[in-house]
């Protein structure tokens, strides 16, 4: 994961999810398996880390839609310095 590519993921997550809807459609298109290797990665952790903020613009059936995708995935989330920011 690119490092200049992951904030500029974050960055455009930060706006609000009318615009940023492509984005997030994009990402819930992964497997969860490809979910969870972005998560674990330190760049990829804070590229998605908007998605899962409250705050974010992510509504809340779109965060429902992340979180049952990552179902079964929770432990190994957990358990990984920068995936736990996501659970």
């Amino acid at each position: 994961v690119d490092r200049a590519g992951a904030f500029l993921l974050n960055q455009l997550l930060q706006w609000p999810e009318e615009v940023c809807r492509p984005l997030i459609d994009g990402l819930l298109e992964f497997e969860a398996t490809e979910l969870v290797r972005l998560a674990c990665h330190p760049a990829g952790s804070l590229a998605i880390q908007p998605v899962f903020d409250r705050q974010g613009p992510a509504s809340e059936k779109a965060r429902l839609r992340f979180y049952r995708r990552l179902l079964g995935h929770y432990v190994t989330l957990s358990i990984d310095r920068h995936g736990s920011h996501l659970v």
